[in-house]
């Protein structure tokens, strides 16, 4: 057999013919063209229960991100509350250290304000919310109240002040004299 006649046996064999009732194979993923012979077929595409499945997947780790990035900036800002207790605590014991006794609580100021006695400033800037109470001269107790209950340093912080506060609440972080 000649080239020629293994050309045409070529052809013959994998030219589609609409008279022989050529059907596609979809297994081969190759659609007829009259025109020149196979080529790749890109009818196959995702089905609506696919779609839909894959979208809810992505709803349901979207949902979980965005809740767990919510409490980590809670957190955050709890984190936040006891830095500035801790600070003023520090800024109380400066007053006490000049005064021998702690200051009442118009003379801290308000949240926000600034903790300034004569040229003397303790605390350029006070946290935004807590609540002071003098005890004593010798006693004091700050609060905040944090956005995160099962903070474990609420329990540690009202049992160091223990004999300072009467009836602690689950959500305050306290701070009091040393």
């Amino acid at each position: 057999m000649n080239t020629k006649n293994r050309l045409q046996l070529f052809k013959k064999r994998f030219t589609p013919s609409l008279s022989r009732g050529f059907t596609p194979s979809l297994s081969r993923g190759f659609t007829p063209s009259l025109s020149r012979g196979f080529t790749p077929s890109l009818s196959r595409g995702f089905t609506l229960i696919e779609l839909l499945v894959v979208i809810s997947i992505i709803g349901v780790l979207a949902a979980l991100i965005v809740s767990n990035l919510n409490d980590s900036r809670a957190r955050a800002r709890d984190t936040n509350k006891k830095q500035n207790l801790n600070q003023l605590k520090t800024s109380l014991r400066m007053y006490y250290n000049d005064y021998q006794s702690y200051p009442t609580p118009s003379i801290i100021g308000s949240p926000g304000g600034t903790f300034t006695i004569g040229s003397t400033t303790y605390m350029k800037k006070l946290p935004d919310d807590f609540t002071y109470t003098k005890i004593n001269d010798d006693s004091f107790t700050v609060y905040a109240i944090l956005e995160n209950a099962s903070d474990p340093d609420i329990a540690s912080s009202q049992t160091q002040c223990l004999g300072v506060i009467d009836n602690p609440a689950t959500n305050h972080y306290h701070v009091c004299a040393d």
